[in-house]
């Protein structure tokens, strides 16, 4: 909707770092408002990965990782982090682009979750998202926290090739809820042998920690992924 386009646009406008594709303005095409921005000429992360070397990747992820750390010093929750939403830039590094749903944290009651907006994401959906959904049916509210346990799916998908939980049984919110109750990480469900470092394994716990205070900001992961 036009008012759903304003709203990213008034968010992506401010914006002013590398890892976060340019904002140039909205044109109308074919009769519809469209947002003009950065052309990237590598395409999605998830195109980009395929076939890339493992430090090629973890370049792509500490890039990536800058990008969301700014993003969240900006006071602005991304709200719908996977491969697919970043791209890359002319010189490898990722550049953070879908910002339709994001939430200022200045206007705390501006957007909250709904069903239809996790459809297409909710591999990617933190625990404290999707329980409240199916106990109540109520709406909840996209946070920082839920962001940095997104990049830790993300992460897994870039190294992994695959969406996370991509191989668990379907069945939706019910497949989802008993991942919550066991709390069981991606890791779980890997379609093939996994091979991940052992620095990077420790970002990811801490990033699938259970509980939102427990998982670290995004700028102490730089920090970790830079040591």
């Amino acid at each position: 909707s036009q008012q759903h386009l304003k709203k990213e646009a008034t968010v992506w406008k401010h914006f002013d770092d590398l890892q976060v594709a340019k904002f140039y303005g909205v044109a109308v095409v074919g009769g519809r408002p469209a947002l003009i921005l950065e052309w990237c000429s590598q395409g999605t992360a998830a195109d980009y990965i395929k076939g890339k070397s493992l430090d090629e990747r973890l370049r792509v992820i500490l890039t990536l990782a800058k990008g969301l750390a700014y993003v969240h010093s900006r006071n602005v929750v991304h709200g719908d982090l996977k491969a697919s939403n970043v791209l890359i830039s002319n010189k490898g590094c990722a550049v953070l682009s879908d910002f339709g749903l994001s939430r200022s944290l200045e206007r705390p009651t501006s957007y909250t979750t709904s069903t239809y907006s996790m459809a297409g994401s909710l591999n990617w959906s933190s625990p404290e998202l999707i329980r409240p959904w199916f106990d109540t049916e109520e709406a909840c509210v996209k946070t920082l926290a839920s962001d940095v346990w997104a990049f830790g799916c993300t992460v897994y998908e870039l190294l992994t090739e695959e969406a996370p939980y991509a191989s668990s049984p379907p069945n939706g919110f019910l497949k989802m809820l008993g991942i919550i109750d066991q709390h069981i990480t991606p890791l779980a469900f890997s379609a093939q042998p996994v091979h991940i470092p052992n620095g990077i394994l420790a970002v990811l716990e801490r990033c699938w920690a259970p509980h939102p205070a427990e998982r670290p900001s995004m700028a102490e992961v730089v920090e970790m992924l830079s040591a």
